[in-house]
């Protein structure tokens, strides 16, 4: 959101603003960074700082794009904030920023909205052979890589992403992530038949809610 409020600002010739919004992602980032060597967000900032004028005049078009689609999104209009991500894709790309491919990975899920599974999976196959360790952007790849395999029908396949996304979530601690996804195989697995399996997650799930207090 930060990101998004130095864009407007900065459109709007608001440098006082722009300064403030980008200071403060700034600091956030740093704060990921040191917390669980989450560094998009740096990264991204980064470009920002070494972009001279019309870079960043990109870049902030770039946002401005990018937050208009996630609200489409949010708002269950999915494949109609295809054309707003792939504008921004272009514009993080031209302006060297990683948010690229957070755009391209929504992308997928559009390309999955509308009902094109194969292209989906084609996307997150090249995302995954591309980013950089960037662990919390690489565990939702690998979420969305679950659900298009096992719409796909390709369940062993499924769950070895969904296994690889939790991995991930855990060692994050992002744990109603990692819940989450615990849910989802779950699913796959009394699909499988593996209903001791699927009930041991489950209990994994309950248990972690109530230590939380939900």
């Amino acid at each position: 959101l930060c990101l998004k409020e130095w864009a407007d600002a900065w459109t709007a010739g608001d440098t006082e603003r722009a300064h403030s919004r980008l200071a403060i992602a700034r600091a956030v980032s740093v704060a990921l960074a040191e917390a669980n060597r989450e560094t998009l967000l740096r990264d991204a900032v980064a470009a920002i700082d070494s972009g001279d004028t019309h870079r960043r005049d990109d870049l902030a078009a770039a946002h401005q794009r990018y937050y208009a689609a996630r609200v489409l999104h949010l708002e269950g209009k999915t494949v109609e904030a295809l054309p707003l991500l792939e504008n921004a894709m272009r514009g993080f790309r031209s302006g060297h920023s990683p948010m690229a491919y957070v755009a391209e990975y929504y992308i997928a899920i559009c390309q999955h909205a509308a009902g094109a599974n194969d292209a989906s999976l084609a996307t997150l196959s090249r995302l995954l052979s591309t980013v950089p360790p960037y662990q919390a952007l690489r565990a939702q790849l690998r979420w969305q890589r679950g659900t298009d395999l096992s719409l796909a029908g390709l369940l062993i396949e499924a769950l070895e992403a969904q296994r690889a996304s939790l991995r991930l979530f855990e060692d994050l601690g992002e744990n109603a992530h990692a819940d989450l996804m615990r849910h989802n195989i779950a699913a796959v697995e009394a699909v499988l038949g593996h209903d001791g399996l699927a009930w041991r997650m489950r209990l994994d799930i309950f248990r972690n809610l109530s230590e939380d207090g939900d």
